[in-house]
């Protein structure tokens, strides 16, 4: 038998390639298949978007504590009399911030109207500073009515002290004595208005006479009516500020 080439011999030894896919076949085969999922399985501690205790929905560990409580629950209220404003006060267990300096501040108008003697006296209640005006409940000093640095008592006794102030001034205020007084000086304060009023208006004509100026058909008589309306407008303007100046 002719003995075959030393390259064929070699060409006959190797087998021919696979395809990739019975390749990929071949490989996995007889290898065991991972578990998955069971159902009904919990997942996984520390997985996103689990729930947190307290009733908290998915989201980041740590994040901000939410903000309880309505608009009303965490706003203060201005305690006031005569328009001037005194101090600041917060909501209790059972009204707003709104109702009770309205309580307050009707009851200070009151008192700052009658006649006779007035006693605002500071006792305590319930473990609770409070004031009495006139043998009426006028204010519970509660915890979030106390600054930062102060006790309960310290912070009343201070808001007493400036009641008895305002209560004094509103009262001496409202006597004839009082009006009579600032009668002189009121007036003087109206004269001085008034003879600002005609000074500004004097300069004002003598700085800008065309503002006043007989108006005219001419050509260019439009494009001056806006400046004569500016500088009458800031004239005006001038005015009315002397007025209210004087008047506040």
């Amino acid at each position: 038998m002719p003995s075959l080439h030393p390259h064929a011999r070699r060409h006959e030894a190797c087998p021919p390639p696979l395809h990739p896919a019975r390749a990929l076949a071949i490989a996995t085969a007889g290898r065991p298949a991972r578990p998955g999922p069971q159902r009904g399985s919990a997942p996984a501690a520390g997985a996103a978007g689990e729930r947190r205790p307290g009733g908290g929905g998915p989201g980041p560990v740590g994040g901000p504590p939410a903000v309880g409580g309505t608009v009303e629950e965490r706003t203060a209220a201005t305690i006031e009399l005569d328009g001037r404003k005194l101090f600041r006060i917060w909501p209790s267990s059972n009204l707003s911030a709104e109702q009770r300096s309205e309580a307050i501040n009707q009851q200070l108008a009151q008192a700052a109207e009658a006649q006779g003697a007035l006693t605002l006296e500071l006792r305590r209640a319930n473990n609770l500073p409070v004031l009495v005006l006139n043998d009426r409940t006028l204010l519970r000093v509660t915890e979030r009515d106390v600054a930062e640095g102060l006790e309960a008592m310290e912070q009343a006794e201070a808001w007493r002290q400036q009641l008895e102030r305002a209560l004094a001034r509103a009262r001496a205020e409202r006597r004839p004595d009082h009006l009579r007084r600032r009668l002189p000086a009121l007036l003087a304060v109206l004269a001085l208005a008034a003879a600002s009023h005609w000074a500004l208006q004097t300069f004002w004509r003598r700085r800008f006479p065309d503002a006043w100026a007989l108006q005219s058909e001419g050509q260019g008589e439009r494009q001056r009516r806006g400046s004569r309306f500016l500088q009458r407008a800031a004239l005006l303007l001038l005015q009315t500020g002397v007025w209210i100046a004087a008047l506040v």
